[in-house]
């Protein structure tokens, strides 16, 4: 049973609410005063060890909580709260704004500070004495890395020798690639328009003449002698078991022939 009750105490008048508990037939009321409410939660009324919640215009106090504890707040502006009752005292929180798809991190006494991730694969990266900030992985030497949405992919890129049979009549080679060519009619395969110093690349002559094109700028030394600058310059098996290595020495332009079996024709 719910009752409200009207007194009239030195000319003022006052409100209160009466509750029935059923375990001891008792009827408590709890005087509301002007400005203040309690509501007390539990197997009756001011019972100690009992959970109240106090409000009044000001604050909001919570004793004897368990369980968890939801507060929103309608309209618009922003929304505080402070005097969060722990099981081991009273620490504050305050929550002045938050940015959408942030992540919430602990700020000076106590606040918190909203920092935004807003690029695929950042991550939350600790600042001695500072908000972490946010930012994505660097690759180191001999690693990349693919960023997508909820998910990095780290590669080792420098690792070990790819191979690849090579069939068509053309290929453009990539860095730290081995190729086999087998093709009777022989292949063409184009250096790359990007590479590291360092980098190298294979080719092991398997079946068919292979020929190494080049791209504007990109020369290749060989011994004393270089190929013609740009993308008339040439490297030609002589026969079809013929093999080169080469190794990037400036970074996209000049390769140096390391080792080579066979006499290549150099062009």
């Amino acid at each position: 049973m719910v009752a409200i009750k009207y007194t009239n105490a030195a000319g003022m008048f006052q409100s209160g609410i009466q509750v029935y508990n059923e375990d001891t037939g008792v009827i408590s009321a709890r005087t509301l005063t002007a400005g203040s409410t309690k509501i007390s939660i539990g197997n009756g009324i001011g019972t100690a060890g009992n959970p109240t919640v106090d409000v009044t215009e000001a604050n909001l106090t919570l004793d004897n909580l368990g369980g968890t504890l939801s507060v929103s707040k309608g309209g618009t502006g922003a929304t505080t709260l402070t005097g969060i009752l722990t099981g081991n005292g009273t620490s504050a929180i305050s929550a002045s704004a938050v940015t959408e798809h942030a992540a919430l991190v602990g700020g000076a006494t106590n606040a918190i500070t909203s920092v935004a991730m807003n690029t695929n694969g950042m991550l939350l990266i600790g600042s001695n004495g500072a908000d972490p900030v946010a930012a994505v992985l660097t690759a180191g030497t001999g690693m990349s890395i693919s960023n997508a949405a909820g998910s990095i992919t780290l590669n080792a890129s420098t690792g070990g020798m790819g191979w690849e049979v090579v069939t068509d009549a053309t290929k453009t080679m990539a860095v730290d690639m081995a190729y086999g060519v087998n093709r009777g009619a022989g292949v063409t395969l184009t250096l790359p328009d990007t590479a590291a110093a360092g980098s190298v690349i294979e080719i092991v002559g398997m079946a068919g003449i292979w020929v190494i094109a080049q791209n504007a700028g990109e020369t290749i030394h060989f011994n004393a002698v270089d190929t013609t600058a740009g993308v008339t310059g040439t490297v030609t098996a002589a026969l079809a078991s013929n093999c080169i290595r080469m190794r990037c020495t400036v970074a996209n332009v000049e390769w140096a022939v390391t080792s080579v079996m066979g006499n290549p024709i150099i062009a």
